[in-house]
């Protein structure tokens, strides 16, 4: 019998770090800003879609995808809102990339 190895897709790799989203946010000039609620709100431009994608767990995208609310700008961009939600997800801590005093 051969035996099948079960891997996740973090086992491989695909779980984004708190250090590769500052990269990511930084190196793409990503808008972001906390809104009176508390709330963040991540702006990934068209280009640079594939490249967050890529940065995610293949399941994230199952049972409705992310959590929070996405909407398309009119510039092609997406806004990610509610994005500390996903942020929980990785175990990153927000205010370590969009510190709240800095936006």
């Amino acid at each position: 019998m051969l035996a099948v190895r079960q891997m996740s897709w973090k086992s491989i790799g695909f779980n984004m770090t708190e250090l590769e989203l500052y990269k990511f946010v930084n190196d793409n000039d990503c808008e972001w800003h906390w809104n009176y609620d508390g709330h963040l709100t991540l702006f990934i431009s068209h280009h640079y879609l594939k490249d967050f994608c890529d940065m995610l767990q293949y399941s994230d995208f199952d049972d409705g995808g992310l959590p929070g609310e996405q909407r398309l700008c009119y510039d092609g961009s997406v806004a990610l809102c509610q994005f500390e939600e996903v942020c929980e997800i990785y175990d990153i801590e927000p205010e370590n990339v969009f510190p709240k005093e800095d936006n």
